[in-house]
């Protein structure tokens, strides 16, 4: 949803860099740093971004007491890589993480917290980290282990180190909440912030996709409320100790989220822009806006120049803070990126291999090149591209689109087709390619994916198999089915029932536990092992593994009625059944919707396990 942005309380230097007059106090110490990266975030949902439905005064006040960089991009739409950029100020084609799965980790030279340690910090980290040991990396607290339960059940282990250490030395803070990243499981009273608020459908949502995108646009809401309020509990904590006053506040998200276009995982604005702001309060001038390209590659170097530390030779991005000084107009005349699939391809992870686009933007004109075919059937196992409640961007491999961002700031409709544009964007394609090979990237070795079918062979597995239910092919231009789940695997297991962690959801009542925001009925169970796995000639080991099940129709029958609910139900801890499940994915998060339940005696649970076809069995 595009806002237009409102008229702000406090007055703002808008669009051009232009020198201010304002010199900021000069101070010894060095300041305390919180760096918040928000995850999976729309880039207007912030009411500092213009947006007047969303509740984030805590942000809202810390970015306009500061200084905001509202036209940043980032160097790629997915949290992985550019987390990695965040922690060593280099591209993705640079660090070699520019996918979500993969086998390579990030190298700990000259990281972000390592030179900041070597200045003096005490650094933290707590949330989502992917790089293996924080300690090898440069953190000398925190356990960057745990995205689901930080911010979501509090933050006492980060208030603990601000006890033990504020104060004595300089604190670094890598705040990364799973938030507000799914799951969409808000409190109710974030919830209730937004039940009665009328939402603006924009008018390119479809009249089939209209309840999907108010009803996921609510949850958004609701959790980028708790995201802002967990900032709330923080700046609290640092008052409380008097380190707030010396607090240097850095915000960006890692990767845009959007209900009705395309977003993670694309070269879209909705994927790769996000705002930035640094505010210290009496340092760093409030009030101040500018839009300016920016690239959140400069954050690195920006940190380290406001913490007094060395900034490495070699890094992708320069300091803002001249920028932010007003010593300086100059800035960045183009943004640029290159886009990659979730899953790099097994046995040959190359960038250079696995790019699909490449993009250039300046202030006016986006222009994006496809380097691969880009298919709906190849989304929840190798590209993961976000589009929900709009349509799959599907392109083939040569695709070119041109946005006029002035009038068409969504990408709604590309202007690459037009005999008018031939020019410009033969001139921004070489500018894009130029960057690349600037920056050390090698010549594209795009091809087909080594796969069946053309599905790649990544950690996430094969080509799913499942064929289309009613309606024409969607890649042959014919009128598309209604989009449906798509359904990564099959199971049946031998599983042991978890009755203490039973949840009966039926939206909103007073039956739904606080730690579960939506619809649907559900049932953990222990697996115990697999019996069968419906791909061709592959069979599960056994194994032990818990899994939350979906066991009603999810939002689609009656709760309770189902047969598999019933079976659930009459269930107590420790019992057998056998289950039948999917593992789907919908765009938006995966799922395990279980088909059958069939409560069984342990005997027959352990026959069947014993039994059960192993790998080349028969």
């Amino acid at each position: 949803m595009h806002i237009k942005p409102r008229a702000l309380a406090v007055s703002f230097i808008l669009a051009v860099c232009a020198v201010l007059s304002f010199s900021p106090e000069s101070s010894a110490a060095q300041p305390n740093i919180v760096f918040v990266i928000s995850d999976d975030h729309d880039n207007e949902h912030l009411g500092f971004m213009g947006n007047e439905i969303v509740h984030t005064p805590n942000l809202d006040k810390l970015a306009n007491s500061g200084t905001v960089f509202s036209v940043a991009h980032l160097p790629m739409s997915r949290c992985h890589p550019t987390l990695a950029s965040f922690l060593s100020g280099r591209w993705p084609h640079q660090s070699g993480i520019y996918y979500n799965y993969g086998t390579k980790k990030l190298s700990s030279s000259n990281s972000l917290p390592g030179q900041l340690k070597k200045a003096g910090y005490a650094t933290y980290v707590e949330g989502k980290y992917w790089e293996g040991d924080p300690r090898e990396m440069g953190f000398t607290h925190g356990k960057g282990k745990t995205a689901r339960t930080f911010v979501r059940k509090g933050q006492e282990d980060l208030f603990s180190f601000i006890d033990e250490v504020g104060g004595k030395k300089p604190l670094f803070i890598w705040w990364a909440p799973l938030m507000p990243h799914t799951p969409h499981n808000p409190p109710k009273k974030y919830r209730d912030l937004f039940t009665n608020v009328k939402i603006p459908v924009p008018a390119y949502i479809s009249a089939e996709n209209r309840e999907t995108f108010l009803k996921k646009e609510r949850l958004s809401f609701a959790m980028e409320a708790w995201l802002d309020d967990g900032v709330g509990q923080l700046e609290g904590k640092l008052k409380e100790k008097g380190l707030y006053e010396n607090t240097l506040f850095v915000f960006l998200i890692d990767n845009g989220w959007c209900n009705g276009r395309p977003s993670k995982g694309s070269p879209f604005e909705k994927g790769v822009r996000t705002p930035v702001f640094f505010t210290w309060p009496g340092k760093i001038k409030g009030a101040q806006r500018f839009g300016c390209l920016t690239s959140t590659l400069d954050v690195f170097p920006t940190i380290l120049d406001y913490a007094g530390a060395e900034i490495p030779e070699g890094i992708a991005g320069k300091s803002l803070k001249p920028i932010i000084d007003g010593k300086t107009t100059e800035n960045r005349e183009m943004l640029f990126g290159a886009i990659y699939p979730a899953f790099a391809t097994k046995d040959d992870q190359r960038p250079e291999r696995d790019i699909y686009a490449i993009y250039a933007r300046d202030k006016r004109w986006k222009y994006i090149y496809y380097l691969q075919d880009v298919k709906a059937s190849m989304s929840g196992k190798y590209f993961r591209i976000q589009s929900i409640a709009t349509e799959f961007p599907a392109r083939k491999k040569g695709d070119e689109d041109l946005y006029d961002l002035d009038v068409d700031p969504l990408e709604l409709k590309s202007l690459g087709g037009k005999p008018g544009q031939a020019e410009r964007m033969k001139k921004m394609r070489a500018q894009a390619i130029k960057w690349w090979k600037d920056t050390g990237g090698k010549a594209f070795d795009t091809r087909s994916p080594p796969a069946a079918a053309g599905e790649p062979q990544s950690k996430g597995g094969k080509k799913n198999r499942r064929k289309k239910k009613g309606g024409k092919n969607k890649e042959t231009g014919d009128k598309p089915a209604e989009k449906a789940n798509q359904v990564l695997s099959r199971h049946v297991t031998v599983a042991m029932f978890k009755g203490k962690e039973y949840r009966l959801c039926r939206g909103r009542t007073s039956r739904c536990p606080k730690t579960c925001g939506q619809s649907g009925e559900f049932a953990v169970f222990s697996v115990e092992g697999y019996l069968e796995y419906e791909k061709p000639g592959k069979y599960g080991d056994p194994m032990k593994k818990t899994f939350r099940f979906q066991v009603s129709d999810f939002d689609k029958k009656p709760l309770g009625n189902s047969p598999e609910a019933k079976v659930v139900a009459s269930m107590k801890d420790g019992d057998y059944a056998r289950l039948e499940w999917n593992h789907e994915y919908d765009g938006s998060m995966p799922s395990r919707p279980v088909r059958l339940v069939r409560k069984i005696g342990k005997a027959d649970a352990l026959k069947l396990l014993k039994e059960a076809r192993k790998p080349g069995g028969q």
